[in-house]
């Protein structure tokens, strides 16, 4: 068989006499897949090997569930490169923090690691009812005993170099204040709730003819009921299924939404922020645009309850501040790592 050598300078030779041939011929064997370069990183080489070594779990998965030749389509093809492209970032990522924890004197000594490794592997090991079970568990997500010790380790990194990073970031009184005087709703002896219903419209049209009804002094129920009657008889003159459940699903209608918290609803932020300061009996007297279209929305009734003193959720707020806080830190530092990194990838390397 060819050296190596002798091949890359017979592509060389190949590439002066025309420039439509390509130097392909160690890309197109096992060998010369495994050893491309995926990624550089401030200079050192990322090898497709490396990226293939942590993609068993994931082929072993999809094999199981789409079968042995699924891989071989080129749908296949084209998702298992879209998951060594995750793969890659994630492993760019954990070279990144292996290089800073050894710059923030923060890496964990071999010792440290053995420790740590064995004490959560026995974690994990114990969680199963026997040794057959965590076996057969590592070989149905196409991991190995060696790759769980693997992902511990990078683990343990993340978590030393993320607590070196954030360790110094304070939140002051003042920005306690700020936050309890700004959100009181979350500060309640219970939870403040409003009782709903909303009339949803297509247009800002249609909603400002709704409200003009309610104006007039018709009864909001029976404004309600019309134009879901409305919207019905026009689902029904569709002879599309489909059509008709998209139609009944984004046309215009009217819901009894019931009792909804003020905070941690579900609902549409927009939507929230009109209907809370609703008192019983009121409705909102301008359209409110959400993602869904217009609404005009009413309260039936409502439930409010005092404040909790400051003293009494301030360590509370305090440590949902400098989670916030912490993490807008990390965030930001690892974008200013990552940048800094001179990272350059080659994507033709990862089909």
């Amino acid at each position: 068989m060819k050296s190596v050598k002798k091949i890359v300078a017979t592509c060389l030779i190949a590439a002066m006499t025309t420039s439509l041939v390509g130097c392909n011929l160690i890309e197109r064997t096992p060998e010369g897949v495994a050893k491309s370069t995926v990624a550089k990183i401030n200079g050192e080489k990322i090898k497709r090997s490396e990226v293939d070594a942590r993609m068993k779990s994931i082929q072993s998965q999809i094999t199981a569930e789409k079968g042995e030749d699924y891989l071989k389509s080129e749908e296949g093809k084209t998702l298992l490169t879209q998951y060594r492209t995750q793969m890659l970032n994630q492993i760019v990522g954990e070279k990144i923090l292996q290089n800073k924890a050894t710059e923030l004197k923060v890496m964990p000594t071999e010792e440290e690691f053995k420790t740590e490794i064995d004490k959560e592997y026995k974690t994990i090991t114990d969680s199963f009812d026997s040794e057959d079970k965590f076996k057969a568990a590592l070989q149905q997500t196409g991991e190995t005993e060696e790759s769980l010790k693997n992902n511990i380790r990078n683990k343990l990194i993340y978590d030393k170099v993320h607590d070196a990073v954030v360790k110094d970031v304070k939140v002051t009184d003042e920005e306690i204040k700020a936050h309890y005087d700004s959100n009181m709703d979350k500060y309640t002896e219970q939870p403040n709730k409003t009782n709903l219903k909303h009339i949803l419209v297509g247009t800002e049209e249609e909603a400002n003819a709704v409200i003009e009804r309610l104006k007039k002094g018709e009864d909001f129920d029976a404004v309600g009921e019309d134009i879901k009657a409305k919207q019905a008889e026009k689902d029904a003159a569709k002879t599309d299924d489909s059509k008709k459940e998209d139609a009944q699903t984004s046309g215009n209608r009217f819901e009894d939404l019931g009792w909804v918290e003020f905070e941690n609803s579900g609902f549409d932020a927009t939507f929230m922020q009109f209907a809370k300061p609703l008192t019983k009996g009121n409705y909102t007297t301008a359209p409110v645009h959400t993602q869904w279209g217009y609404h005009i929305i009413k309260c039936y009734d409502k439930q409010e309850y005092p404040v909790k003193a400051f003293d009494k959720v301030k360590e509370e707020i305090k440590t949902e501040l400098q989670k916030q806080k912490q993490e807008t830190t990390w965030n930001e530092t690892a974008e200013k790592w990552q940048k800094e990194a001179n990272i350059k990838t080659y994507e033709k390397n990862l089909k």
